[in-house]
């Protein structure tokens, strides 16, 4: 076997011997590195093995135990790598959802509150008789317009007709800075006009809703029914145009945020103390706060897409 001579640091040169009586080898022994060949190695060989330590990472091991669909997997895989996953799908799976179904509580709380300052409080709605369900309120709880059928029933059709109707009964009973001749078409849990449901083009109808109206964004037809859900979709998406999703990217300030709420619903005060339409108001500043921090501490960005009726 060939050895390596002892040299000084600074050596021009390695001086090998080699052992002269090997002159033949046998396929059948097991070959065993020279002095050489391990000491030059270990010169080469980088310290750091990246190769392995991704190895290791990709196999690291978990105190979650593999299932039996992981573990036969495993057993019948050509490269028997089994490597468990951090969390697994199930567990992942559910805190996703819970994660959603706290964001969505969180909205929900919000526009509840937002409602509420609209007049869908139980007292407030008993004036409408029997039916007390907020989604299906209508301004002046029936004082100056009954509805045929309850709105939360009627398809957007018979709501586009039921809401001009509405407009010309109301008209100069309206108060703050709108004109003396106006009227309103206020209708639903969260009184929902027809200007921005369908449009404020004088074209613009159930069956053909001006671009960017509400009804236009969700792609609703007017055979659709204003249903309890749509009605909370359509909140969701005013939620939105207030500067929700900007909110909470922070792009936009909580007052900011609030002013957009304001601006939405005529009963929300701003900072200011009053609301940009010159109404009355009912829902404070201070009492949206926390509810403002708690969309932005547990909520989730709202997606037109998920809204949608039909895509």
């Amino acid at each position: 076997m060939a050895e390596i001579e002892k040299i000084g640091l600074g050596s021009p040169k390695e001086s090998i011997q080699f052992d002269q009586s090997v002159n033949e080898v046998n396929e059948n022994d097991t070959y065993k590195p020279t002095v050489f060949e391990e000491s030059r190695e270990k010169l080469v060989s980088p310290k750091f093995n990246a190769s392995k330590f991704l190895d290791n990472i990709i196999n690291l091991k978990t105190s979650i135990p593999p299932t039996k669909e992981e573990f036969k997997s495993y057993k019948t895989s050509k490269s028997r790598s089994f490597a468990p996953p951090l969390r697994p799908d199930k567990e992942m799976k559910v805190a996703i959802a819970a994660n959603k179904a706290k964001a969505d509580l969180s909205i929900q709380t919000l526009l509840d509150k937002i409602s509420y300052g609209e007049g869908a409080t139980p007292k407030l709605l008993e004036k409408q008789g029997k039916n007390t369900s907020p989604y299906d309120m209508v301004y002046g709880y029936k004082q100056y317009l009954t509805p045929s059928t309850p709105v939360s029933s009627m398809t957007l059709k018979e709501l586009f007709t039921f809401q001009n109707q509405l407009i010309r009964k109301t008209r100069g009973t309206i108060s703050g800075k709108t004109s003396k001749n106006a009227g309103t078409s206020a209708v639903g849990k969260y009184q929902i006009l027809r200007d921005t449901l369908f449009g404020k083009g004088r074209n613009d109808t159930s069956e053909k809703p001006g671009i960017g109206s509400w009804a236009d964004v969700l792609n609703l037809k007017a055979s659709d029914t204003f249903s309890p859900a749509v009605q909370e979709k359509i909140a969701r998406l005013a939620l939105k145009e207030s500067g929700y999703n900007n909110y909470l990217k922070g792009k936009k300030s909580k007052a900011n945020f609030l002013k957009g709420i304001a601006r939405r619903w005529a009963s929300v005060a701003d900072l200011s103390g009053t609301n940009p339409s010159g109404q009355s108001t009912a829902t404070s500043a201070q009492s949206l706060m926390p509810l403002i921090d708690n969309v932005k501490n547990n909520g989730q960005t709202i997606n037109v897409n998920d809204l949608m009726i039909r895509k």
